[in-house]
């Protein structure tokens, strides 16, 4: 059994031979192995084909661990970056529909872009940490993505929780906005307004 290589260029490290095997029995979790296998995963949440599982992408390295401890004062050296199919599916359905997120202000985020989740953490413009102690990745990409992530100690991971996107227009007006937006786009999925 060889070691399967984390996405490159976004800061993760590839799981031994040993972790491969420890996870190879579970129906619950998958580790990404091939290049188009988070799109793949994310499109089989979408038509709830793999309710229930999440798949591993790699361990945080050092590198971007210590990028998000110097913003956070959290430490995820060797967390998991995961994603959730239930989370997948939550977020394309709050945040996919191109109609609804017009009205707020916004551009409905794709499959595409939630495949775009390690890339994001690895590349994140700002960072902050939430009320509810969720990570907020903002980056800036066709428009401002927020992800919004969730940090677990006892299993060592960090998961997609939600993601949404917002227009790039500009000035100070526009900035406390989007800044209430942002609140109210967290309070919607997670009940709780952000520490920002």
């Amino acid at each position: 059994m060889q070691s399967i290589k984390a996405p490159a260029g976004c800061g993760l490290t590839s799981y031994t031979e040993k972790e491969i095997e420890n996870h190879s029995g579970s129906r619950r979790v998958e580790i990404a192995g091939y290049e188009n296998h988070a799109l793949d995963f994310i499109n089989k949440a979408v038509k709830g084909e793999n309710w229930g599982k999440k798949l591993l992408l790699g361990k945080i390295g050092a590198e971007l661990s210590q990028r998000i401890f110097q913003q956070t004062q959290v430490n995820l050296l060797g967390y998991n970056l995961e994603l959730r199919s239930n989370e997948i599916k939550h977020a394309l359905k709050k945040h996919g529909n191109e109609k609804t997120e017009t009205r707020r202000g916004q551009q409905a985020i794709t499959t595409n872009d939630v495949s775009n989740f390690p890339y994001i953490i690895y590349s994140f413009d700002k960072l902050t940490v939430g009320r509810d102690k969720s990570l907020h990745f903002v980056k800036n990409i066709n428009g401002q993505i927020t992800i919004i992530a969730n940090y677990a100690n006892s299993n060592k991971s960090l998961s997609l929780k939600t993601m949404f996107r917002r227009k790039n227009k500009g000035g100070f007006s526009q900035a406390v906005s989007d800044q209430q937006t942002l609140n109210q786009n967290v309070q919607d999925d997670l009940g709780t307004a952000p520490y920002i």
